[in-house]
């Protein structure tokens, strides 16, 4: 964009070359021209033309190739999207199974408390209060924790 404003620039100073130049036109065409009218050169006029059209085609090029590269981007970034979606349904799906199974091995540590509490520890109780003659300190201390034990 900058180089079209320098060849803008160039164009204008190519203009006022002209210009100049005709200012140093001999007198008798001078007086032909009508009163008032700037003076013309065809072949200054028509470069100035085919140079105002260069630039806009190197615009146009210019706002097609920015194009093209916003179309790669963008769908650079749908396919970056997708993936990460993908990686994210993935993720939620493993937690899913991680969390069925933490549900799953709650519910066999409630079952084996249960079979601890309920199956085991009054075993322990009744032989404990069948063996009282036989305590030691150290059968004392386990019994006592498995009378503390909730049912």
């Amino acid at each position: 964009m900058d180089q079209d404003v320098d060849k803008l620039d160039h164009l204008d100073k190519i203009r006022r070359l002209a210009l100049l130049h005709r200012g140093k036109a001999p007198e008798v065409e001078r007086e032909r021209r009508a009163p008032g009218r700037p003076e013309r050169s065809l072949t200054a006029t028509l470069e100035l033309l085919r140079q105002a059209g260069d630039a806009i085609k190197r615009v146009e090029e210019r706002a097609q190739e920015t194009e093209a590269r916003s179309d790669m981007l963008l769908q650079r970034a749908t396919d970056e999207l997708k993936a990460a979606e993908a990686r994210i349904d993935a993720a939620e799906a493993r937690a899913r199974t991680a969390e069925a199974r933490v549900q799953e091995l709650e519910e066999w540590l409630d079952r084996i408390h249960e079979v601890i509490t309920q199956e085991i520890l009054p075993i322990d109780l009744a032989e404990a209060n069948a063996d009282s003659s036989d305590a030691t300190p150290e059968r004392e201390g386990r019994l006592e924790v498995a009378a503390r034990r909730p049912r």
